[in-house]
């Protein structure tokens, strides 16, 4: 869902003073990014090359580093990023990497030239071919280092970088019935544990649909919603979670994603300021 133009205005105008506020201080120049999901604030990021001595600390990456922390994924699908400027080919290149859906941005890489940023010769780079390029590309080892991807393309239990999203349902599934199996010592297999535990639907959402389709797509919100629920049902006696336990639990829960994106880095529009 994409935000009210307003709302865009807003978290542009808060990536623009983000860069003014960090460059006034000293901080590395003037560059400010936001990350937000359907118009909340996921985190910030201002220019650091400088003060971080880190030439790889430019806004986007560091609004990215930190909104993958916050949401606890290496995918940021379904959210949009706010910069005070057009992204350089490093930072395009993390935007690609992190799956974010949108970029919105303010002055241009010619702007951004006009006053010594200039990251023409870069682009030019990747235009020209892998011989003739300023800094020297030189193969060797080849063999070695490929036995290294056959080895991780046979491995049985990688993440693919590709694939994973923790908006996919199944993934986020997959993460409470492992714990849950694992907590009844392989008593229960995962396909049993909705059916013995848990009510058939709730509000005619198959249960374990409702959970997912009312958090944030990370793994601890739904870890926090199913144990909420489950707790519910204990502390009232039911033999399994009822719909009524769930919709009440969801009252606890929203409680927990308020705080919990409160407290990450950038905080909430007009509740935090960006770090």
């Amino acid at each position: 869902m994409r935000p009210p133009a307003a709302l865009q205005l807003e978290l542009m105008r808060r990536a623009i003073a983000l860069s003014a506020e960090r460059m006034r201080e000293g901080l590395g120049g003037p560059f400010g990014a936001v990350i937000a999901r359907d118009g909340m604030v996921i985190a910030c990021g201002h220019n650091q090359v400088t003060s971080a001595k880190d030439p790889t600390a430019h806004a986007e990456i560091m609004a990215i580093r930190r909104a993958c922390k916050a949401l606890d994924s290496f995918s940021l699908a379904g959210c949009e990023i706010y910069t005070s400027c057009e992204p350089c080919p490093m930072c395009l290149g993390a935007i690609y990497w992190a799956r974010l859906d949108r970029v919105y941005y303010a002055n241009t890489r010619a702007e951004a030239a006009a006053i010594g940023f200039d990251d023409a010769r870069i682009y030019q780079e990747f235009q020209a071919g892998i011989d003739d390029r300023s800094v020297p590309l030189i193969r060797f080892g080849s063999e070695e280092a490929n036995l290294v991807f056959q080895e991780w393309l046979a491995k049985p239990d990688k993440i693919p970088y590709s694939r994973l999203r923790w908006g996919d349902h199944e993934l986020l599934v997959r993460v409470i019935e492992e714990r849950f199996v694992t907590s009844h010592a392989g008593s229960v297999r995962p396909e049993q544990m909705w059916k013995t535990f848990f009510c058939e639907n709730v509000k005619g959402i198959p249960t374990k649909e409702y959970f997912v389709s009312r958090i944030l797509p990370r793994p601890r919100d739904l870890v926090f919603f199913v144990k909420a629920a489950m707790a519910t049902a204990v502390n009232r006696n039911h033999t399994i979670v009822s719909q009524q336990d769930i919709l009440d639990s969801e009252k606890q829960y929203s409680q927990f994603a308020f705080d919990s994106t409160r407290s990450a880095p950038g905080g909430m529009v007009n509740v935090s300021p960006c770090q």
